[in-house]
C-alpha cells in the first residue's frame, strides 16, 4: 500500500508544480521571416477576423435597437430593418469566416495505385 492516505491517489501529486523557466526570449524578427511569404494571405486572415469581429458586435446593438425603439413606438418597419440587420451580419461574418478559410476542407489526396 502507498503511504500519506488517500492523496497518493492523485496524479498532480506525482509531478513538479513548478513551471519551467524559460531560458532565452523568442526572436520575434526570425518568427517573423517565416511569415514574410504569406504576408498577403496572413494579411487576408487578420482582415477577415477584424471583420468578423465588428460583425460580432451588431446583433445586441440591434436587440438594442428593437427593444428600445422599434417595439415602443410599434415600429414594424425598423423591427424588420433590425431582423434584417442581424441576418444580414451573420450571413456576412460567416463570409468572412469562410474567406479566412475556417471551414475549407483540406485537399484530396491523389489515388494511389495504377491508373486505368
Amino acid at each position: 500500500m502507498l503511504g500519506g492516505g488517500p492523496s497518493h491517489m492523485m496524479w498532480a501529486s506525482m509531478y513538479n508544480s513548478e513551471k519551467p523557466k524559460i531560458k532565452r526570449k523568442a526572436d520575434w524578427r526570425r518568427v517573423g521571416a517565416f511569415f514574410m511569404p504569406y504576408w498577403k494571405q496572413v494579411a487576408l486572415v487578420l482582415a477577415c477576423i477584424l471583420v468578423g469581429s465588428v460583425l460580432g458586435l451588431l446583433p445586441p446593438l440591434f436587440t438594442k435597437w428593437i427593444i428600445d425603439d422599434a417595439i415602443p413606438h410599434h415600429s414594424e418597419r425598423s423591427v424588420t430593418l433590425n431582423v434584417v440587420g442581424m441576418i444580414g451580419s451573420a450571413v456576412v461574418a460567416g463570409m468572412a469566416l469562410a474567406l479566412a478559410g475556417c471551414g475549407k476542407a483540406p485537399p484530396k489526396a491523389a489515388a494511389s495505385g495504377p491508373t486505368p
